[in-house]
């Protein structure tokens, strides 16, 4: 009988160190998730901190570089947020400034199109064509600034359609039958938004690849840092490859990210 007491008081003290173990378990375990949170939260605000210092250091580029860019005179530029960020505008302005591409492209109409239009205007045998779907935004822009000439607007609605594996896809209504037959040495890609695509963004373009490039060209788009724009870029780079047109590739950080892919003869471009 005293075995058995013993035996049982044992049993019970085992009982409530294991009780005591247990929880001391799950307060360090939940003490640890606490912890990993934090930790998260903490790299996120770095890493965020970091591209902001990356496009601080792009808005002083693109200050010390356009200062005496006298076709820029009077043109006023807010970077950031939907709009094109300042490594997107740095890198455009050096296209149009060390090139001088005769025909360009817009999708999306922003901050790229002050620039863009400002270089038409002095550029009187520039073709640009921006399109853009909201008429809403066109007459609210519009009113706020003023276009080069020969800068046209042409306004396409949109549709959500399919696009290879992806029946989500947002795109301009028409947009190949309307440039049919047109090269461009410059297009600037900022739409339309990705919407409830499931992999694609930003196709468009791709339906009239190769044909619409000149000889010289390079080809920009933003928010390269998101999946959708990321597979389109490929099944660009693989249509060029495809029809054995030489091309370089490059990448400009700031809070977003920028592509851009010149002919060959450009390729400094990808290195500014």
């Amino acid at each position: 009988n005293e075995l058995k007491k013993v035996n049982e008081s044992l049993i019970k003290e085992n009982q409530e160190l294991n009780k005591i173990i247990n929880k001391r378990f799950d307060e360090t375990e939940t003490q640890i998730k606490d912890v990993k949170s934090r930790v998260n939260v903490a790299e996120k605000q770095a890493y965020h901190s970091f591209l902001q210092a990356q496009e601080g250091v792009w808005a002083h580029v693109w200050s010390d570089t356009i200062k005496n860019a006298g076709w820029l005179d009077g043109v006023v530029f807010s970077p950031g947020r939907w709009a094109v960020g300042y490594q997107y505008l740095y890198v455009l302005y050096r296209i149009l400034n060390d090139v001088l591409p005769e025909s360009v492209l817009e999708l999306g109409l922003g901050q790229s199109t002050r620039l863009i239009s400002a270089y038409a205007g002095e550029k009187k045998n520039v073709e640009h064509i921006v399109i853009e779907h909201d008429i809403e935004w066109i007459n609210f822009f519009s009113a706020k600034n003023t276009f080069a000439s020969n800068t046209c607007i042409k306004k396409l609605d949109l549709e959500t359609g399919s696009f290879l594996d992806d029946d989500q896809v947002i795109m301009y209504r028409d947009f190949e039958h309307f440039f049919k037959g047109k090269k461009f040495n410059l297009i600037s890609i900022d739409a339309p938004f990705g919407g409830k695509a499931k992999k694609y963004a930003r196709v468009d373009v791709i339906k009239i690849l190769p044909l619409c490039l000149a000889d010289s060209f390079a080809i920009m788009m933003d928010d390269y840092n998101r999946a959708g724009e990321k597979e389109t870029v490929a099944i660009i780079e693989k249509i060029l490859q495809e029809a054995g047109i030489s091309y370089c590739k490059g990448i400009y950080s700031g809070v977003k990210q920028t592509v851009i892919i010149t002919s060959d003869n450009w390729k400094f471009l990808c290195t500014l």
